[in-house]
């Protein structure tokens, strides 16, 4: 099973989400925009894990998340990986406050015990809006800085779960489902 560990939105942020997705591709940006089901905060990638260690995962997401309270998660901004001028990923920023952040940490330790190894880069969170197209010609990606710099997205968000995700690669796109959902409920 190819599994994440994820915050899904409420509907209507990840609706107000795709409208920024919406507005680059009517700007012209090539890209592969994310459906508005499946916009979604990745805390942390696992990979392909055997069927038969995903009861072991289930419970230690949810001793993490016993531990962790609910938070409020500040979206804003609107970026791309590697950078704004040689865009892959695009995408909306998430304000890495301590709890968010001790709470990746906490997974990111915990997963080393399924074969998961840390992350080697600094958390930096983010919405995925869309991945630029492969065959995209610099050109084509123009005009990104400038409109991205025009999208004034802000939303909070108060979070009170995580998710256990399953990715199914399809060959129009990943096909999410949730596996588990846990409730923060520490202090």
């Amino acid at each position: 099973m190819r599994l994440f560990i994820a915050v899904n939105f409420p509907a209507v942020v990840r609706r107000s989400i795709a409208g920024i997705g919406s507005e680059l591709e009517d700007a012209g940006i090539p890209a592969r925009w994310v459906r508005p089901a499946d916009i979604h905060l990745t805390l942390k990638f696992l990979g392909e894990l055997d069927r038969d260690r995903l009861a072991d995962v289930k419970a230690a997401v949810g001793e993490v998340a016993s531990r962790t309270g609910s938070m409020i998660l500040h979206l804003g901004g609107v970026g791309a990986f590697p950078s704004p001028r040689r865009p892959s990923v695009i995408w909306v920023g998430v304000d890495s406050g301590p709890r968010l952040r001790l709470l990746h940490d906490a997974l990111d330790r915990r997963m080393t015990e399924f074969g998961v190894a840390r992350e080697d880069r600094p958390f930096r969170p983010h919405v995925t809006l869309g991945r630029v197209n492969r065959r995209a010609e610099p050109g084509d990606l123009r005009e990104f800085e400038r409109h991205a710099g025009r999208l004034a997205y802000r939303a909070d968000v108060e979070v009170d779960s995580i998710d256990l995700m399953e990715s199914r690669l399809r060959p129009e796109g990943a096909e999410y489902r949730r596996v588990k959902s846990e409730v923060l409920a520490g202090v």
